[in-house]
Formats: C-alpha cells, structure tokens, sequence
C-alpha cells in the first residue's frame, strides 16, 4: 500500500512536471502576444508622426529654395499691424505684419507679408512693445524690397527663409524615432527568442 501511494505520487508530481511547461509556454505567448500588438500599434504611430514632420520640413526648406529664386521688385507699406501667439514653452509672443503694394510688368499687386501659409514670420518678439517698434521700422509709406513668384507675382513676401538650428533639430527627431523604434524592435526580438529557447530547454 505504502508503495502504491508512493507510485501515485510521484506520477502525480511527474503529471505536474509536464504539464507546467506547457502551461508556462502558453502563459508567455499570450503575454508575448499583447506585447507583440502594443508595440506594432506604437510603431504605426511613431512612423507616422516622423513621416508627417519630414513632410513638413521638406516642404518648409522647399519653399525656401524656391524664395530664393524669386525676383525682386520694390513695394510700398500700406499698414501694419500687430498679431500675438500663445505657446507652451515660449509663452505669449507678438509679430508685426505689414500690407503692402508692388508692381510687376505694369500690374499692380497688394498683399501682407503674412499672406502665404508658408510665409517666414522673421519677427516675433517676447513683448508687445518690441514688436511695434520694429512695425515703425517699416512705416506708412516706406519703400520695401519684395520678393515675388516671377510665374506668380502674385506670391510674394517681404522676408525671406534663412536656415536655421530648428531646422537640424527637427532633421534629428524624424531620424531619431525610427532609429530608436528599430532599437526596441532588435530588443524585443532577441528577448523573445531567448525567452522561446529558454521554454524548450525546459521541455523534457
């Protein structure tokens, strides 16, 4: 009798030791497989994200390749005014903008240098009292230079785009994301490869 019940339970406990390697395997695999769909969802999105900012520096630099084509006329200010903008990290800024008029091939044009979406706002100051000063620096009346669309002339502005520190940081974030998400990927492949080899190992 003694002998049985020892037989049992030692069948039982090698029952028990064949069956929790399976029932750990199956264990990660779920757990392997809510992982796997979180990280594959922040993927779509990081890629996203990156392929929307390069879309929009790409066509920020455009433009400024594209300005600097442009012809030159002069203008004359018809007004100005002044606009404010609130930010996260830079708070309440203001920027002057001016209207202004100009002639190309004997048709006149009048436009604001603020006009065009992807017009280069050159001057945003941190109080509103700086940003008037600089409005007078280009008075009522006061001859400008413009820089029109000679297939356009319609497209002008009065500042050009210049190239900036901004630019290289956002170059470095689009580079960034998809580097580090090829990091995590390389991560997770090896850690999950090892967690398999480990469970087979275990498998009598």
């Amino acid at each position: 009798m003694r002998r049985s019940k020892s037989l049992r339970k030692s069948s039982t406990i090698r029952t028990s030791d064949h069956t929790n390697p399976l029932s750990c395997l199956v264990k990660c695999m779920k757990e392997k497989t809510s992982l796997l769909v979180v990280f594959v969802i922040t993927v779509i999105f990081a890629v996203l994200f990156s392929g929307m900012l390069g879309y929009t520096q790409a066509t920020v630099e455009r433009w400024e390749r594209m300005e600097r084509a442009w012809s030159t006329t002069e203008g004359v200010v018809t007004s100005w005014a002044i606009r404010s903008s609130v930010s996260k990290y830079s708070g309440r800024t203001w920027s002057p903008y001016w209207s202004y008029s100009y002639t190309v091939n004997g048709q006149q044009f009048d436009s604001m240098s603020i006009a065009m979406p992807s017009a280069y706002n050159a001057h945003w100051y941190t109080s509103s009292a700086a940003a008037e000063a600089d409005a007078r620096a280009r008075p009522i009346g006061s001859v400008v230079r413009v820089y029109y669309d000679p297939e356009r002339p319609q497209r002008s502005v009065l500042d050009r785009r210049t190239a900036s520190f901004g630019d290289w940081v956002m170059w470095g974030i689009c580079v960034f994301i998809p580097g580090m998400v090829a990091w995590i990927s390389l991560v997770l492949f090896r850690a999950m490869r090892n967690s398999r080899a480990e469970l087979r190992s275990r498998q009598p």
